[in-house]
């Protein structure tokens, strides 16, 4: 008996590994084999994840260990499988950001010094692709880094670009670059917040000249403009006084210190040729043309502070309608946040104890399939409730929901994915009450784990009954 043979592998695992090539096809199949015990229990650890007892767990360990195995080779199928979704769309954003996994009390080899104090670990630069709407359609790239030691700020400008890790930035859009070559007919925008207001990377950009590929960004800096009768004329002075476009209405999100409230933003754009910066160690830097947009709320109520966003791009915005277009886009990058905290709070990843810094890798490669998954329906059951659940959900997995939920066999007609994801997301502490909303990421991936625990027992239920 094989590898898959002894254990059941879900669709999604096969459709998004199925072109994975390890260079043995054991791996291959354990590759399979652990993806499904690890997304059927995002939430558990490693031991507790498998089934089959100590045998299964050593399997996965060596697994992890094995030379072979790279976290390139783990994701490189999904990246495949995600530039073909990418294909169906007209427009699809990419996010790019960076983040902190922290090991402070793990004894793991390979880590280095965080930013903070005795804190150790090692950071993450990711890619995904989303879409206008907020559908994660996958991972692009991601690159893991350790630091050896804490660089000085007033280091920082001694070093070449290439030298600094802010570089990550700009290889994160010759990605996107390349993954526009690869689908002609869609429009790339990478994506980034305000680490990624960099002049070099703004250059690069003009200097591919793809038609299919954009950039939009946060502003951080205030930069000088070229050719204006001041060189006191800077990108704040110039959006202030460009003409109104119109005003768009918002609701803020809530958070744990704010209320949610409405607030009117007034619009503005206007292109801008960036006088380019001065850098000691590189060459002199031609200008680049951009657009700026600011959103801004001019009457805040009373002990509020505005809210004002200040964006960049390549594209040009001339309308309202441009305006929030781009506005809306960058509101998309919300989308990798929520993403890092499935991957930390949701897969606790930050609880390995894999010994090695390369072990973390791979096995966080796996769990970064899984964290995109859980996001997928969280998204889709929300924005496509009336889509068949059997889109995204296997047989045994939304039978053996419905089947606990409702105490009765499933019926022919197959649920709606809107109705099966609020099902699953009871079983794992959601209500369900029309005041409750959509179900969230925590109450989705606690409530697969207990699908997963229906799904073993009402089989081995069947078998007892033969």
């Amino acid at each position: 008996m094989n590898h898959t043979q002894s254990c059941t592998i879900s669709s999604w695992v096969r459709e998004e590994l199925n072109e994975i090539d390890i260079g043995d096809t054991r791996l291959n199949e354990r590759a399979m084999i652990t993806l499904e015990r690890l997304g059927a229990k995002p939430n558990e650890s490693i031991p507790n994840a498998f089934l089959k007892g100590w045998a299964e767990i050593k399997a996965a360990y060596r697994f992890f260990d094995n030379e072979k195995v790279t976290a390139e080779k783990i994701l490189a199928p999904h990246k495949q499988a995600t530039i073909e979704r990418i294909k169906q769309e007209k427009v699809v954003l990419l996010p790019q950001d960076t983040t902190q996994f922290h090991f402070d009390d793990a004894d793991l080899k390979g880590i280095g010094p965080m930013s903070r104090g005795n804190e150790k670990g090692f950071l993450t630069h990711l890619s995904m692709a989303v879409t206008p709407s907020g559908i994660n359609l996958g991972i692009i790239s991601n690159k893991s880094w350790s630091r050896k030691e804490l660089g000085k700020s007033k280091d920082k400008d001694k070093k070449q670009f290439e030298e600094k890790e802010s570089y990550r930035w700009l290889e994160g859009l010759r990605i996107a670059h390349d993954v526009a070559q690869q689908v002609p007919k869609t429009q790339v925008v990478s994506v980034a917040d305000r680490e990624g207001d960099i002049y070099e990377l703004y250059l690069a950009l003009d200097e591919m000249q793809s038609k299919n590929l954009h950039y939009l960004a946060r502003i951080s800096h205030n930069r000088n403009l070229e050719d204006e009768p001041s060189d006191e004329d800077t990108i704040w002075e110039k959006i202030s006084q460009a003409e109104l476009l119109g005003h768009i209405e918002i609701v803020t999100p809530r958070n744990s210190t704010k209320k949610s409230r409405a607030a009117i933003l007034s619009l503005r754009a206007s292109r801008m040729t960036l006088k380019p910066p001065k850098r000691e160690r590189s060459a002199a830097l031609m200008p680049v043309e951009m657009t700026v947009i600011l959103a801004e709320e001019e009457n805040p109520p009373k002990g509020e502070k505005p809210i004002q966003w200040l964006l960049m791009t390549d594209l040009e915005v001339d309308t309202l309608e441009g305006a929030i277009e781009k506005l809306n886009w960058y509101v998309c990058r919300w989308t990798i946040e929520v993403y890092f905290r499935i991957l930390k709070t949701g897969c606790r990843v930050e609880e390995l104890q894999l010994e090695h810094f390369d072990r973390i890798q791979v096995c966080m490669s796996l769990y970064m399939i899984v964290a995109w998954r859980i996001q997928m329906l969280i998204k889709l059951g929300k924005e496509l409730p009336d889509l068949p659940c059997d889109a995204l959900f296997d047989d045994a997995e939304w039978k053996a929901a419905y089947i606990v939920k409702y105490q009765k066999e499933p019926p022919e007609k197959v649920p709606t994915l809107g109705e099966m994801c609020r099902i699953i997301a009871m079983f794992g502490g959601f209500i369900g009450r029309k005041s409750d909303g959509f179900p969230g990421p925590q109450t989705l991936w606690i409530g697969l784990q207990r699908v997963r625990d229906f799904e073993i027992a009402l089989a081995v239920s069947r078998v007892m009954c033969v």
